[in-house]
């Protein structure tokens, strides 16, 4: 099986459109590859991903809204979700791993940067991390290797068109 030399860690942050299907560009050139990967997805409705083999998803924080009176239990999903994350990437048994909305939740403040900061310093050497999200801090962006951020220039939504199903999720 193929694996990584030196994995980075990536940001996409930003206010445009584009974070988490960039991840998922990257996740399926990987997969392409032979390559394992595993999409942890933080505070996002629907159901999980199945790109196949080599392909693992998990959701965390899945019934958070912003005006939900359930935070706590989306906090302690979310808490699960980021020691899950921790132990995949110190595994070293994925070459992928996304941790998809994590700015978002840095953003609210339901973990603290320090934890994401900590998960960075423990990843494996081969392991490349994609964190996704807007509003990344300038602590996470100081500690990536490539950061991209998607600027919005003019959205549909803007005129009134919601989000639709198999293009914005």
């Amino acid at each position: 099986m193929p694996r990584l030399k030196k994995g980075i860690v990536q940001v996409y942050t930003g206010d445009g459109k584009g974070k988490t299907t960039a991840a998922l560009g990257q996740a399926l050139r990987a997969l392409q590859r032979g390559l394992k990967v595993y999409l942890i997805q933080f505070l996002k409705k629907g159901e999980e991903w199945d790109l196949g083999p080599g392909f693992q998803t998990a959701k965390f924080g899945k019934h958070y809204s912003p005006d939900s009176e359930n935070l706590q239990e989306v906090e302690k999903s979310v808490r699960e979700g980021l020691r899950f994350a921790r132990e995949i990437v110190k595994k070293d048994e994925y070459d992928l791993v996304i941790l998809d909305e994590i700015n978002i939740v840095l953003h609210k403040e339901i973990v603290g940067k320090e934890e994401i900061l900590e998960l960075i310093g423990e990843k494996s050497l081969q392991t490349e991390l994609i964190l996704t999200g807007r509003n990344a801090p300038r602590a996470i962006l100081q500690a990536a290797d490539l950061v991209t951020e998607m600027v919005s220039r003019k959205h549909p939504y803007q005129r009134g068109m919601g989000a639709r199903r198999g293009i914005e999720y």
